[in-house]
């Protein structure tokens, strides 16, 4: 069979006897498959011309001239030549016939069955030239001063030679970390060690750099450390240092449960390893899992006390007894825990001291520590049970480890034993052993740990002792030690020293809360006021920042956190009034009381009995106000800080009065109720004037209550309301000298939160007219001021649809915010629009759940003689009930013909028209979630009540072009169709708004001529713009450019700027949106340039780039974009 492929088409077939074994093919017993047929033109070169000829090796020529020439190295060549004739990519499959190759790995490479080596292949030995920079890069490296940016050059040459040589990239890691650009070296670590991947000393060396160098940040360092751990533990799944490593750092990054997880793989195979029982036991700690933690130190307590401590790679260590006391202390209340962990330490330090058998101290264990005293007398000696001598002295007090002893010590002060305490930790301040070397050289952490010990039981003094030995060695630098030994300096009145700790530590920690206020609280006394208050202001600005906030979910404030905050807000308003004016107190004194009796006893009264100057302060600060109003709103910022200072006082005392606020925790009230009116009366005015009262007013229960105050103070409460809003306002505006702030955040919602929570305001329609809504509307300006879109959305709008259903400004109200809040501040969303319209709360679930909530309320609303013109009456299925469907109410005053009083009763709203506003709102927050069809169904229902509306229209065209960008519809093909429809709108929606348009020039007088004009031109402007933009978002960039160029051609040279108002459709048949432009208030929508030309130049240069015409593209932008 010819097995020749380079065999013309016509040459004749010669046997195989006749043929030439060229290269050294000698038949083996069976046939050589031909090789597949090659087709003229597949191959270049294979046309009418000769064919192509391949010198193939002859193992003759070869043995002549003494060169060794296998087989395999023919064969390679000659597969090659096939396969390149071939046209394939890959080796000629192999006979189907049994091989008689060699044994497995010894044939040539190739694929499964041809002996491939699997694994990665060797490295290839580094060249001469590579070792010599190598060699040269380290000598930079090392040398005093190193030269890290030349060795950075050699290194990076050397890595261009033999990039597969791993030994060089820690050179380069090395070099930049040298030059401080750790994220530099920290790359190049990874990128070695994944040139050769199952080296597990490289990934070992990339964790343990990452944890060393601190350079990108703990976190980051944190994050490619357990990238590192996890390679490590791909190469091997056994290997358990990883694993537990990688525990630690999921415990230092907050992953707990992932470091259990891990811990309990290493337990498994190491049950009670002290280490991996130690890390454990600190992440049940934070779990709050002490329980768990606790068993496990059992088990391995009993196992060693049945196998005996005998063996010393496995056994039960004092570091052990050092975490189970230290759990056993923690596992519920100190004054029920602490006994318990003394017992413990002391029992299980016996046991390991080798004296078990004196259980007759557990009797004493709590009394006295005899037991770990250094010599027998005076106290061991008292105690009968005690024999001298029975145990070696050194088992005693020396052989009490000093870690135990500290531990011991702290367990002491906590239990309230201070003298065993400072017996205990007192050894700590002794020399060592040799009488040379301290101790703090060797447990920095102990004396920290008892300094802060002494500290937390207010024994200042003696925690000073021990801070200062550590600042002696500086065996310690961190944030805790500084504001430890500053807190103890102040206690002691050294106020220089503690001033330099707390700055100290602020080195440690910029953004240290406690630093900067006790830094703010030494500058106080020392006078310098006004850098107290910038200090604590930024204090509490960082304290604010930190407080957990997420919308629709309550975050509870860490106690610790909430604290530090609440000291510093302390500190800052203590500031605040040194410098603030004071306030004059009357002339009148208290006169002294002659036979002055037995005082009597004290009894809980109610706020003006409490404090009878607080009624007289009050309205101190309401005059101060007053007279501070008009400067107030005219700039004067001193003006306004006293005003707000009176404002806060005056919400303070309102708050201290808790009868007007019946439901706590942010709830408002549901109303009034008669224990609310009689604390009030107590509490309204001064117990001299007259209570002003309301009309008739009732009560929950539906009594009637003629004592309803309307004043509080003798201030009005509608002045009340008024006091509060505007300070509210103040609060949420911003100026060079007073920006906005957290604490001005916190500050305005606890004021607002507290006018809610009062039902004197909201519930008391005679003294506070409207004070519901009033409020509300304040919290709309302020969440529009500080940008919280989540409560805008999902509290405040919500709660003006709710207040007044089925009105037509609460929905347009909704959708002005929508376009005014993603583009009015930064912080701008990292994907651009796009993004900050993905992360929206407008196209949210829940906003489109309480929109149809709405719709279905229309819908049961509608009058039950309804008859559309084209559709006819309300199909019942729109009328059912369902589970979300709520009523629309509304309030309807009656004169009750029994008694002739005026009576307020509800009714449900019955509606003759569907709400064209309502229904295209909600098809536009559809739209937004990419429903495109079933937006289609509200904008075609919107359509029927208001077939001219050209908003309408042009959002259903939207709708059809969008959809047939779907690759379904491709797949569908529905895809024709669906343009064909939205271009048929598109075309309907240029007739109606140029119909519009036209209507609205002829309405207008001789004298505003030149107006109509001019909206006609912005309208066919508009008309050209939607239209460029739907060619260019159907890919049709030639036609969309085409209409683009029109807008930068056509330039009207005035334009009204009573033409850039916009408004929402309206609402009833036959009428049309008042909105001449989309988006007149965009750039270069303004007089002289031209609507939309700045969009249009823009979309141009884009597309002129996205062809590569960069000339266009610039001259465009130079043009028409450049702002000189």
């Amino acid at each position: 069979m010819d097995w020749n492929p380079f065999r013309s088409p016509d040459h004749p077939y010669q046997g195989p006897g006749n043929q030439e074994h060229a290269g050294g093919f000698a038949p083996l017993g069976h046939e050589v498959p031909p090789a597949p047929l090659v087709y003229e033109g597949f191959v270049p070169g294979n046309g009418n011309g000769p064919p192509p000829q391949i010198e193939l090796l002859d193992p003759a020529q070869h043995a002549e001239s003494g060169e060794a020439a296998p087989a395999e190295a023919a064969d390679d060549f000659v597969n090659d030549a096939l396969l390149a004739a071939s046209g394939r990519r890959g080796r000629p499959r192999k006979s189907r016939g049994k091989s008689k190759a060699g044994p497995k790995g010894s044939g040539r490479r190739g694929g499964w069955c041809k002996g491939m080596k699997l694994g990665p292949r060797p490295v290839v030995e580094a060249s001469p030239r590579f070792n010599e920079l190598y060699a040269e890069a380290v000598r930079y490296i090392i040398a005093q001063p190193p030269d890290p940016q030349k060795a950075i050059e050699l290194i990076t040459e050397a890595i261009a030679l033999n990039p597969e040589q791993h030994r060089a990239h820690p050179v380069l890691a090395e070099a930049h970390h040298q030059l401080g650009n750790d994220q530099t070296a920290i790359d190049v670590l990874f990128i070695g060690a994944h040139a050769n991947p199952h080296d597990p000393e490289a990934w070992q060396d990339v964790v343990q750099r990452c944890l060393d160098w601190t350079g990108i940040g703990r976190k980051a360092a944190l994050e490619k450390a357990v990238v590192g751990c996890s390679e490590l533990l791909k190469i091997d799944n056994d290997d358990y240092e990883a694993r537990f490593q990688r525990a630690a750092i999921y415990r230092e990054q907050g992953k707990l449960g992932r470091c259990v997880n891990e811990l309990n793989k290493v337990l498994s195979a190491f049950p009670y390893n002290s280490s991996a029982m130690d890390e454990y036991a600190k992440a049940c700690i934070e779990l709050n899992r002490i329980p768990a933690a606790i068993d496990l130190y059992k088990e391995a307590i009993e196992y060693y006390l049945e196998v005996g401590l005998g063996n010393p790679e496995d056994t039960f260590e004092w570091i052990d007894v050092c975490t189970y006391v230290d759990l056993v202390a923690r596992n519920g209340r100190y004054t029920d825990t602490l006994p318990v962990a003394i017992k413990v330490l002391k029992k299980l330090a016996r046991w390991l001291l080798g004296r078990q058998a004196e259980s007759f101290w557990d009797l004493c264990a709590l009394e006295h520590d005899a037991e770990f005293d250094v010599e027998d007398e005076p106290r061991r000696l008292s105690l009968p049970q005690y024999i001298p001598g029975r145990f070696p002295l050194e088992t005693y007090g020396l052989g009490l480890p000093l870690e135990l002893r500290a531990q011991l010590g702290i367990l002491r002060l906590r239990h309230g034993d201070r003298n065993e305490a400072l017996n205990h930790v007192e050894w700590l301040l002794d020399k060592g052993p040799d009488r040379h070397e301290d101790h703090v050289h060797n447990f920095p952490h102990l004396f920290l740990q008892v300094a802060t010990a002494l500290s937390d039981t207010k024994e200042h003094a003696e925690a000073l002792k021990f801070y200062e030995e550590i600042q002696r060695t500086e065996a310690i630098d961190t944030h805790t030690f500084w504001v430890g030994i500053g807190h103890s300096s102040f206690v002691c009145n050294k106020k220089e020293q503690a001033l330099d700790c707390f700055r100290r530590a602020l080195n440690c920690d910029a953004e240290s809360v406690e630093a900067k206020t006790w830094i703010a609280k030494i500058l106080i006394e020392k006078g310098a006021t006004l850098e107290a208050i910038d200090i604590a202001r930024d204090a509490a600005e960082i304290a604010q920042s930190r407080v957990p906030q997420k919308a629709d979910t309550r975050v509870y404030e860490k106690r610790e956190t909430r604290l530090l905050r609440e000291e510093a807000e302390r500190t800052l308003r203590y500031a605040e009034k040194l410098v603030a004016p004071k306030v004059k107190k009357s002339g009148k004194r208290r006169r002294r009381r002659e036979n002055r009796g037995p005082r009597p006893l004290k009894v809980s009264r109610l706020p003006d009995e409490d404090d009878s100057g607080r009624h007289e302060r009050v309205l101190q600060y309401y005059t101060t106000m007053l007279n501070n109003t008009e400067a107030m709103r005219s700039g004067d910022m001193v003006a306004r800080g006293i005003w707000t200072d009176c404002a806060a006082s005056l919400l303070d005392d309102l708050r201290s009065n808790k009868a007007f606020f019946p439901k706590a925790l942010g709830k408002a009230s549901e109303g009034l109720n008669a224990d609310l009116i009689k604390a009030a009366v107590r509490l309204q005015g001064t117990p001299l004037n007259g209570l002003s009262r309301s009309c008739t007013p009732q009560d929950d229960d539906g009594g009637r209550v003629s004592d309803l105050p309307t004043a509080y103070r003798t201030i009005p409460l509608a002045t009340w309301l008024d006091i509060i809003l505007e300070y509210t306002l103040l609060l949420s505006r911003s100026s060079p000298s007073a920006p906005l702030s957290p604490i001005n955040r916190r500050l305005c919602y606890e004021a607002i939160n507290t006018a809610l929570t009062c039902p004197l305001f909201t519930h008391h329609p005679t003294a506070v007219p409207d004070g519901s809504f009033r409020i509300q509307l304040c919290h709309l300006v302020c969440a529009l001021a500080f940008g919280d879109e989540k409560l805008l959305f999902n509290n405040i709008l919500r709660w003006f649809m709710r207040e007044h259903p089925l009105c037509t400004d609460a929905y347009r109200l909704l959708g002005a915010i929508h376009l005014y809040f993603p583009y009015f501040s930064p912080p701008i969303h990292a994907g651009g629009k796009e993004g900050i319209m993905q992360k929206s709360v407008f196209r949210s679930p829940n906003a489109a759940k309480a929109m149809r909530r709405h719709i279905y309320a229309l819908d049961k609303a509608l009058i039950d003689d309804y008859l559309d013109p084209s559709e006819g009456p309300v199909p019942e299925f729109m009328r059912r009930e369902r589970e979300e469907t709520f009523t629309a109410l509304e309030s309807v005053e009656g004169i009750d013909p029994e008694t002739g009083a005026l009576t307020t009763t509800k009714v449900p709203i019955r509606v003759q028209e569907m709400d064209v506003v309502l229904l295209v709102l909600y098809g536009q927050i559809l739209y937004a979630t990419g429903s495109f069809m079933s937006a289609l169904n509200y904008f075609s229902r919107a359509r029927a009540v208001d077939p001219d509306n050209a908003l309408v229209i042009f959002s259903m065209a939207l709708c059809y072009l969008h959809q047939a960008m779907r690759r379904a519809e491709g797949k569908d093909g529905t895809r024709h169709g669906l343009v064909l429809m939205g271009w048929a709108m598109m075309a309907e929606y240029e007739e109606k708004r140029l119909a519009w348009a036209e209507r609205q020039s002829k309405s207008k007088s001789d004298e505003d001529e030149m107006t109509g004009v001019q909206l006609m031109e912005a309208v066919r402007r508009e008309i050209v713009f939607n239209r460029a933009r739907c060619w260019n978002m159907l890919g049709y960039a030639g036609l969309a450019k085409n209409e683009y160029e029109k807008l930068l051609v056509q330039q009207p040279d005035c334009l009204d700027p009573r033409l850039q108002t916009t408004t929402g459709p309206s609402n009833g048949s036959g009428g049309q949106p008042e909105l001449p432009l989309l988006d007149a208030t965009a750039p270069g929508g303004g007089a002289g340039e031209g609507l939309w030309t700045m969009e249009a130049a823009y979309a141009v240069a884009n597309l002129c780039l996205a062809s590569g015409d960069t000339e266009g593209a610039r001259a465009v932008t130079q043009r028409y974009l450049v702002v000189e």
